[in-house]
């Protein structure tokens, strides 16, 4: 027997029969991704797992919920829920459709920019997370979740001014696209909303917008936090993230946003713990067919390499270990001229008003095919973003590129694979060697948002045939044909004579 109470608004208390204890810990127990390769679990010193039911405490996160009762009913364990903890299960719903209708209304008074229209899976997210204030919702990049969260934080704060709000961002861009987004949707983004970031602290308004870096160290500001929504919220499994959510311990309204989904099991878990289950999916291909996003071709590009050198890497990796090999690959990759030739050909190809993305995850790396590009297309604008290039510039270059023609944007994986709205992007080349599924997903939707100079968003995905590009190219393949994207592979073949 087991009782299942609250002990704050990050965590359930469970207490009562040893037995059944340890059989709840178990089924919340998994092998963390690339436990293998830990160093602590090669020594003996630790066995892999993750235990998300904390037995030193008898703590669950508390977004398990349903999946601890799951759990207990299949295997048949009594339990009863503590009457103050049940008295809150059992509210009644208190959402106000009038009050809803009023937040769409004043939208259509107040919007900047005309064109902006309300999507009804958008209304219908907004509505069923203001219904069980827990949860997440998974829509695909470019689906508009910014209005979303608009349309929730609007209905919020009309319904209840003294609400403190805490909107989670992963980047310094996002705080300032977030504020110029609410700002075109007809809100006072002045008296309602204040930035935290490194250079600037405001928690003196309703909404505060920041980065989970700077957030986390805000300790009395989290303390009054009652509503709390995060933007690309896949992130949440990162400890500093999760450990951000564990600290709101006075939030009952926690939803997460996201167009990625972890792989991993424990990934997932870890993430619904601090939100809730998925109560809202969109896919990309049903945007793509319901044309609110642009189509996509995706041209993957395998690029040969002297039999030689696949040899010598294997050789590698069988004396020095996979480290040393990986390394090795990633060096050979970024010091090919063929390969910069290849991506020097794709932009000549391309009409000299289109604007091209190109996203790198090796600083180097980036800054060298930069100065490249700058030299040889000195008819185009060139940028480049990477995280030591200011916020502010960001922005700046982030509005430049949707008015002007003909620009290249050099940018890094880490600053701009996430919720940048770039929709003036015709083509987008990937010089990164990855396989991260998530890193994927929000790459492709820099070029999914329409607009209205571009028939579809093309992507070029050089994958190198190696022993690790090779596979993680192939990964990425999958990717594209269970999306239901339009995918074709192209060899590259050696020249007759030398490598180059």
């Amino acid at each position: 027997m087991i009782t299942i109470s609250k002990r704050n608004e990050s965590f359930l208390y469970v207490y009562g029969d040893q037995e059944d204890l340890l059989t709840i810990k178990e089924s919340f127990t998994r092998f963390a991704p690339n436990f293998r390769f830990n160093p602590k679990y090669k020594s003996g010193r630790w066995d892999g797992k993750i235990r998300l039911f904390n037995s030193a405490t008898n703590t669950l996160p508390s977004g398990l919920l349903n999946k601890l009762l799951e759990y207990i009913e299949e295997a048949q364990i009594n339990y009863t829920i503590s009457p103050e903890f049940q008295e809150e299960l059992d509210e009644i719903d208190d959402f106000d459709e009038d009050l809803f209708q009023e937040v769409l209304d004043h939208f259509e008074e107040t919007k900047v920019k005309k064109d902006i229209e309300q999507r009804n899976y958008q209304i219908e997210a907004a509505k069923v997370m203001l219904r069980m204030k827990r949860g997440q919702l998974h829509h695909a990049t470019s689906s508009g979740k910014t209005f979303t969260t608009y349309l929730i934080l609007s209905y919020l704060l009309r319904k209840n001014s003294n609400e403190q709000i805490m909107v989670v961002v992963p980047t310094l861009t996002l705080i300032h696209q977030f504020k110029s987004d609410f700002s075109d949707y007809g809100m006072d983004v002045e008296k309602l909303i204040g930035k935290f970031y490194a250079k600037e602290k405001d928690t003196t308004k309703p909404i505060v917008v920041g980065t989970w870096q700077s957030l986390q160290k805000a300790e009395e500001f989290i303390k009054k936090v009652t509503v709390v929504i995060t933007d690309e919220n896949h992130h949440a499994k990162a400890k500093n993230i999760k450990d951000l959510m564990e600290r709101c311990i006075n939030t009952p309204i926690r939803i997460g946003m996201s167009g990625s989904q972890h792989e991993d099991e424990l990934d997932r878990l870890s993430v619904e713990g601090s939100f809730g289950p998925i109560l809202s999916v969109v896919t990309s291909s049903e945007l793509i067919e319901q044309g609110y996003i642009s189509d996509i071709e995706i041209f993957q590009l395998m690029l040969e390499y002297p039999s030689q050198v696949r040899k010598d890497l294997k050789k590698l990796k069988k004396e020095k270990g996979g480290k040393k090999a990986y390394d090795e690959e990633k060096d050979i990759i970024q010091s090919s001229t063929r390969r910069r030739s290849l991506v020097k050909k794709l932009i000549e190809k391309r009409d000299s008003k289109e604007n091209i993305l190109l996203l790198f995850d090796e600083l180097e790396y980036g800054e060298s095919i930069f100065e490249e590009l700058k030299i040889s297309f000195p008819d185009r604008i060139c940028y480049y973003i990477a995280g030591d290039v200011d916020s502010i510039e960001r922005e700046v270059i982030r509005v430049n590129a949707n008015n002007e023609e003909g620009v290249l944007v050099i940018a890094s994986l880490g600053t701009f694979s996430t919720g940048v709205n770039l929709p003036k992007i015709h083509i987008g080349i990937f010089l990164w060697m990855g396989k991260s599924l998530v890193r994927l997903q929000q790459s492709i939707g820099r070029g999914l948002r329409k607009h209205a100079t571009k028939d579809k968003f093309r992507l070029f995905d050089i994958v190198d045939d190696l022993i690790y590009s090779k596979p993680h190219g192939m990964k990425r393949l999958q990717f594209y044909i269970r999306e239901g994207f339009s995918v074709s592979q192209h060899t590259i073949g050696l020249p007759k004579n030398n490598f180059v």
